[in-house]
């Protein structure tokens, strides 16, 4: 999928959602030019292009997505960064208070520090002494 140049011929077929385009630049099309290409549209000989399938589909949204997003960017950056960058700091400051609560709700308590000989250090740390 790409944006055409203005004047160009596409001919849609409805039913398969295939479309055709002539081979020939729009402005070098003749009315015999024309004629031919609907003729070798007539007895399939022309390539055609698009369809009604899965992957055309998912394409299709995509293309349809990433031109509207180019459209909003060029017509109104300032309002498109706002629509889409404070939900995003917003989703960000969840996730971070979702995933992070316990560094804040962590203890502030020092560790307790043992002095004493290192037997008594080892079953200190096993948890056999109190």
């Amino acid at each position: 999928m790409e944006r055409l140049p203005l004047p160009s011929l596409i001919v849609v077929n409805a039913t398969t959602m295939h479309h055709h385009l002539p081979e020939d630049p729009p402005h070098h099309l003749t009315p015999q030019a024309i004629q031919i290409f609907l003729d070798s549209i007539i007895v399939s000989s022309a390539p055609s292009y698009g369809g009604d399938s899965w992957p055309v589909r998912v394409y299709r949204m995509y293309y349809n997505a990433r031109t509207s997003l180019e459209d909003m960017w060029q017509g109104n950056p300032v309002l498109t960064a706002v629509i889409f960058g404070l939900p995003l700091g917003f989703l960000s400051l969840i996730c971070y208070s979702i995933w992070c609560s316990d560094i804040l709700d962590a203890d502030e308590e020092e560790p307790q520090q043992y002095s004493g000989t290192p037997v008594g250090y080892i079953k200190w740390v096993m948890g056999l002494t109190q």
